[in-house]
């Protein structure tokens, strides 16, 4: 039974690429547990995703980078 669900799981990985939605909450969550260094530790995954050449987990993470920088300059101008 778990071997089908893990199948199942990443089957639908392989068909989908991450919503912004998902890519969004992803990046609320690591401000949340990193702070402003979110985007660095979004950077350094997305690279090591990269090297071991995994292309759409690698973009995924440039893309929850992206936002992250994003959720903190809109929190920098609203503070201020």
């Amino acid at each position: 039974m778990p071997g089908s669900f893990v199948r199942r799981i990443a089957t639908a990985h392989n068909r989908n690429m991450l919503t912004d939605q998902d890519i969004r909450a992803a990046a609320r969550l690591l401000v949340v547990q990193r702070g402003v260094c979110a985007p660095s530790h979004a950077a350094m995954r997305a690279a090591s995703l990269l090297k071991e050449g995994n292309q759409r987990g690698g973009a995924d993470w440039l893309r929850v980078k992206l936002a992250a920088e994003n959720l903190i300059a809109n929190e920098t101008a609203n503070a201020g």
